[in-house]
């Protein structure tokens, strides 16, 4: 395992997540400002048909653009959660990332934490570098 690349992807994953918590509580405070708003405007506490298709049209540009933000940094995030899983899986001692990694695309906390766990592998590999014994010496003992 490359405990440089290993860092540097779950790190990237790892941003790719936070961006889609921001982006994703923007679009839900605009949607529920603009639903706010149009209820206080009618005064109402029901809507009427023009007032839904009102809102309808106010909502198509943010729910355009959120999905489109969510597929190009969801898009980002598997490319940088598979290139993680694969350095994860390189490391001979301890393969509980990996094994987490793996859940983690069914179970998302699992795969959060096993990001987590290999960057704190790879923190410790790049501080205390394992020891390569030379397969060429010879002892005489």
């Amino acid at each position: 395992m490359n405990p440089e690349k290993a860092k540097k992807y779950s790190v990237a994953a790892l941003i790719m997540i936070a961006v889609v918590s921001v982006v994703s509580i923007i679009f839900a405070i605009v949607v529920f400002s603009q639903v706010m708003a149009l209820v206080q405007q009618s005064g109402n506490s029901t809507l009427t048909d023009a007032q839904i298709q009102e809102l309808t049209l106010s909502l198509m540009a943010p729910i355009v653009i959120f999905s489109i933000l969510l597929v190009i940094v969801g898009i980002v995030h598997l490319i940088y959660y598979i290139l993680a899983l694969v350095e994860a899986s390189k490391h001979e001692e301890n393969k509980t990332p990996f094994i987490l990694l793996i859940v983690g695309f069914l179970i998302g906390i699992a795969g959060l934490i096993g990001l987590i766990m290999l960057i704190i592998e790879a923190n410790m590999l790049i501080k205390n570098p394992p020891v390569q014994e030379d397969p060429y010496s010879v002892d005489f003992r």
